[in-house]
């Protein structure tokens, strides 16, 4: 908006505000992928902004030697992730480490990748307490887990050495905290939720849990020249019968070819191909598809060819789109994509109505675009895939979706009574009352995203003491809303609610906010968005409705 004052005695100002708008739903992502046979054109299908707002639509080709081996679309999916826990904010910064060896970041320039890395670096930083521990949203909350301490001090290690500003206290504190995970029989002290209330856990999991991060401690130890070979060969000799995933075995492997012990080395991989496919349900950050992309890194940074190749096929065959794959699964891809060098054949393909075309780079191109004749031929003598990824903001409310999870949205009087949306009035206050359930019995970590009317602002978000407890012994004054369920993490963002809690096997739960209705006008309710953070195929959407204020008392 660009506003213009003119006053007596020449005074005049001239500004320019920005004024943020936003679909009501949220973005979608899709992708394409085809194959080019030796002199095949193909040229730009012109539907791929298909109900989809134009202004919205992000549309990015790349190419790959390989089927499915093109990491472009997953670095630019992980760059869209919306969310920010200390994981995600990790798995969204490694493209960034080696965007020039992914062909780039469409839409991003040099300067930009840095300033975006560098913010990474010290977000995760800041989320260090004085014991070298990493909390998951924020220091010394407590949530986070010991693997994700290892996994942070990695990302921190390989910034430090692309040249990014890294704290030599926080690198000294990190290593710290890392020896005292290997020491595995003593390390309470460390603030790590898996760290605490080990009597009341199953021992068997705690001491799996344990032993893998411990076999991470001492890679990335390893890896940042602070390893001691004798307390490795201790913990493998003696705590490997605890490790299962084929990523630990991996790290402690990787571990011992760094330190010159081969047999080990050749033992641990051994062990890790035995075990692929191992799969554990209350393991946020496992999966089968995690463990073969990390495989296939591993054993390159090991410096066994025999074994990458082996890997490489298992990995390759058990990949799935971008927008089926967790943080996690997403940046292990990157890394393995990156280690097998899976784009980096030369690829010999010429592009029409593309100025300065590089098939070893992203192109970016807009809905615009789509209206041009823009092709690509393959002038090599062998096969070669296109890869187009789509991302944008639908022009229609989602379909209603319980998958692994259930959940109702209803919005009420501040007395807990039925509230007409048809008519309701400025400065009017309303409860959004969520209930939801899970389906699965199994552990996880839930994302809630509730974006807002444009006609509405939060005013609080309610805690379990203001409602009821379930022994009725305290009550508070929203007690008809029920049991309010405790949140991990609780967002009053401009324009949406997010927040975060772990549910535990099929138990329902309940989160409520208070909103004001602050604009007059006709607006759309997005249905609430749930979903497994660690698992995208889980996730429930409710129905979308609408939403009238009024300005004045209807006469």
């Amino acid at each position: 908006m660009d506003l213009k004052i003119t006053g007596p005695n020449n005074y005049q100002v001239n500004s320019d505000y920005q004024i943020e708008s936003r679909s009501p739903y949220l973005p979608v992502e899709r992708r394409i992928e085809t194959r080019m046979t030796a002199g095949q054109s193909l040229a730009l299908p012109g539907d791929l902004g298909e109900g989809l707002n134009p202004a919205s639509v992000e549309i990015n080709v790349s190419f790959s030697a390989s089927p499915d081996l093109d990491p472009a679309a997953y670095a630019a999916s992980l760059a869209k992730y919306p969310y920010g826990c200390t994981e995600q904010t990790i798995s969204s910064g490694l493209p960034l480490l080696y965007a020039s060896d992914l062909g780039g970041m469409p839409r991003q320039d040099g300067a930009e990748l840095k300033r975006r890395m560098q913010n990474a670096v010290y977000k995760i930083s800041n989320r260090m307490d004085s014991q070298g521990s990493f909390g998951l949203w924020r220091a010394g909350d407590r949530a986070g887990q010991a693997w994700l301490g290892a996994y942070a001090t990695e990302f921190l290690q390989r910034a430090d050495a692309e040249g990014y500003d890294v704290s030599a206290d926080v690198m000294k504190r990190s290593y710290g905290a890392l020896r005292e995970m290997t020491r595995m029989e003593d390390y309470s002290s460390l603030a790590y939720e898996d760290y605490r209330y080990r009597r009341n856990r199953n021992e068997e999991r705690i001491n799996i849990r344990q032993a893998e991060t411990a076999a991470y401690a001492h890679y990335v130890l390893a890896r940042g020249g602070e390893g001691d070979l004798s307390k490795m060969r201790y913990f493998y000799d003696t705590h490997r019968k605890n490790l299962r995933s084929p990523m630990a075995f991996a790290h402690i492997g990787t571990a011992f070819a760094m330190m010159g012990d081969k047999v080990r080395a050749n033992s641990a991989f051994d062990a890790a191909f035995d075990s692929i496919g191992y799969d554990e349900d209350y393991n946020y950050y496992q999966s089968p598809l995690r463990d073969m992309a990390a495989l296939v890194a591993l054993a390159a940074e090991a410096e066994m060819p025999d074994r990458v190749a082996e890997a490489q096929a298992k990995f390759a065959a058990s990949l799935k789109d971008p927008d089926r794959l967790s943080t996690q699964e997403k940046a292990r891809t990157i890394m393995a994509m990156r280690a097998i060098k899976a784009g980096a054949a030369d690829l010999n393909v010429s592009a029409s109505g593309i100025d300065g075309f590089n098939p070893q780079s992203t192109v970016a191109l807009g809905v615009d675009d789509l209206t041009r004749d823009v092709s690509f031929a393959n002038t090599g003598e062998r096969d070669i895939y296109r890869i187009i990824s789509i991302y944008g903001t639908p022009t229609k409310a989602p379909a209603e979706i319980e998958e692994g999870y259930g959940a109702e949205k209803t919005v009420l009087t501040m007395d807990g009574k039925p509230l007409s949306l048809a008519a309701m009035q400025k400065g009017d206050q309303a409860v959004i009352v969520i209930n939801m359930r899970s389906k699965i019995s199994r552990s996880r970590q839930t994302v809630i995203a509730d974006l807002l009317p444009a006609g509405f602002e939060i005013e609080t978000i309610l805690r379990p003491e203001d409602g009821k407890n379930s022994d009725n012994l305290s009550i508070g004054p929203f007690e008809w809303v029920g049991e309010i369920s405790p949140l991990e993490i609780a967002e009053a963002r401009d324009d949406r609610l997010v927040a975060s809690l772990k549910t535990d096997r099929q138990n329902s739960y309940r989160i409520a906010y208070v909103v004001r209705a602050v604009t007059a006008g006709d607006f759309a309710i997005p249905g609430v968005v749930i979903e497994d953070m660690y698992r995208p195929g889980d996730m429930a959407i409710t129905p979308a409705g609408r939403v009238t204020i009024l300005s004045t008392q209807p006469g």
